[in-house]
């Protein structure tokens, strides 16, 4: 196994240590990232919700009144051990429109 860095280039990835063996033509790779969903007042007091990847954050939703966030099992049961988390649920209200949206996130083990 290969520890690879990413650069930010999508199809740009460095080996971050010396090769002891050749790597052969048409080895497959496997890039697994770090996805963090969160929520987070900005500097005026305006609640956010963000998405971050491997380190760099973005804003999914600006302006939003609660985001709640859920985890579920292969089974669809409600879990708390994230060994066995396979679908995350993410629900956010509007501070505005009082609009409510849901959007379903599965993992790759």
């Amino acid at each position: 196994t290969l520890a690879l860095a990413r650069n930010g280039q999508r199809r740009l990835l460095t080996v971050t240590q010396p090769l002891t063996t050749l790597i052969p033509s048409g080895a497959s790779v496997v890039l697994l990232n770090r996805v963090r969903y969160y929520s987070r007042p900005d500097d005026q007091g305006v609640l956010r919700l963000l998405r971050q990847v491997d380190g760099g954050a973005s804003v999914l939703v600006g302006d939003i009144r609660q985001a709640r966030f859920s985890y579920w099992d292969a089974n669809g049961q409600a879990v708390t051990q994230p060994a066995y988390v396979r679908r995350v649920v993410v629900e956010v209200v509007m501070s505005d429109q009082g609009m409510h949206a849901v959007r379903e996130i599965s993992l790759r083990t």
